[in-house]
């Protein structure tokens, strides 16, 4: 898709974020069990998720990328698994 519509300037980028702080995960407690479980052991705040999103609005040359934005779990869960 991002190869097929780049000459029309549209771009094809996608985020996939990891456990966001809102109303709805927090006090979870399997989610926050996740988010210690994390690198940053944390959860991504909604601003933060939002300003990443605002950085590749401007960004006219990102495209054809899915964009892992989850405090380093995923690398981490591949890193443990080659242990």
């Amino acid at each position: 898709m991002a190869v097929d519509n780049a000459y029309r300037k549209i771009r094809v980028v996608s985020i996939a974020p990891g456990i966001i702080r809102t109303d709805m995960s927090v006090g979870e407690a399997s989610s926050i069990g996740m988010a210690m479980a994390s690198p940053a052991g944390r959860m991504a705040e909604p601003e933060e998720i939002a300003r990443f999103m605002e950085y590749m609005i401007r960004d006219d040359y990102l495209n054809g990328v899915d964009i892992l934005y989850d405090g380093g779990t995923i690398s981490g869960m591949r890193a443990k698994q080659g242990q």
